[in-house]
């Protein structure tokens, strides 16, 4: 039995709990968009304020509460609700390629978070009106700018801005009742 304790223990010793730390360098070697200096950037901002709320603790003691604390203090400080919910997402991807990675068969801490004030308009959009398109048109133009085709394209027809971006020639319809694109 001794034999049997000594041999867990010595295991134990050699297998360190793999830590939240380890979730973020998994993610950030794993994803295909961590190359991106905008993604790094939010990756990091999210496993820094998070290991600041909670220093860098082993994977499986992160518990839902852990995360409605995190939600709460981002809340606190004052960031708006869409943001916090950006950051939620990330790490909640971090950890579940972890979890994947590690071969760690846990449900996610994250699942089924409410964040109050979520989906809320923070700033309201003024209404477009048809003097205003008016002005739009008129600057694109007297202006003459390589991109001014394509946003007049795009004020014509309600075109996103891919349609008539990526358009070929041989998309363009001429000699039809309706000229169209």
């Amino acid at each position: 039995m001794s034999e049997l304790v000594a041999r867990h223990f010595r295991r134990q010793k050699w297998q360190a709990k793999p830590m939240f730390s380890d979730a973020y360098c998994i993610y950030m070697r794993e994803n295909p968009s961590a190359h991106r200096r905008k993604f790094k950037n939010v990756a990091l901002q999210a496993y820094a304020l998070f290991v600041a709320q909670f220093a860098d603790m082993p994977l499986d003691e992160l518990r839902h509460v852990h995360i409605t604390e995190f939600r709460d203090s981002q809340l606190a400080r004052g960031l708006h609700a869409n943001s916090v919910r950006r950051h939620i997402n990330m790490l909640n991807a971090m950890v579940n390629m972890a979890f994947k990675h590690l071969d760690m068969d846990r449900l996610s801490p994250f699942s089924r978070l409410y964040i109050r004030g979520e989906g809320e308009l923070s700033r309201t959009m003024a209404p477009i009106t048809v003097e205003h398109l008016r002005e739009v048109k008129a600057h694109l133009l007297s202006h003459p700018i390589p991109s001014r085709l394509a946003a007049l394209i795009q004020l014509n027809t309600g075109m996103r801005i891919s349609e008539p971006v990526l358009a070929r020639l041989d998309d363009l319809v001429l000699d039809h009742d309706i000229p169209h694109l």
